[in-house]
């Protein structure tokens, strides 16, 4: 639900921010900006709290159960938002 911006460690000459999504121009245009003053050498706060961080997972079989009692949930989710936003219209 949040991007994920970084630079590549080695380098440092590649950086991104990805995975913009709803809202994403508005996020977009705002993480163009940080990221540019990322380049230029001045460290911002938002590249720091959107750095990919791996969840911890556990060993197969667990995992596939795990992995896929979250697509349900949020798939049950969607339907639930998709019903409240129809009732309103």
């Amino acid at each position: 639900m949040l991007p994920v911006c970084g630079v590549n460690k080695k380098y440092r000459n590649l950086f991104h921010c990805v995975g913009f999504n709803g809202h994403g121009v508005a996020q977009a245009s705002k993480m163009g900006k940080v990221m540019a003053l990322e380049m230029l050498g001045i460290p911002q706060q938002e590249v720091a709290l959107l750095k990919r961080r791996r969840i911890p997972l556990p060993p197969e079989p667990l995992k596939w159960i795990a992995v896929n009692g979250v697509q349900y949930l949020t798939g049950l989710e969607d339907v639930k938002v998709d019903k409240l936003l129809e009732a309103n219209r």
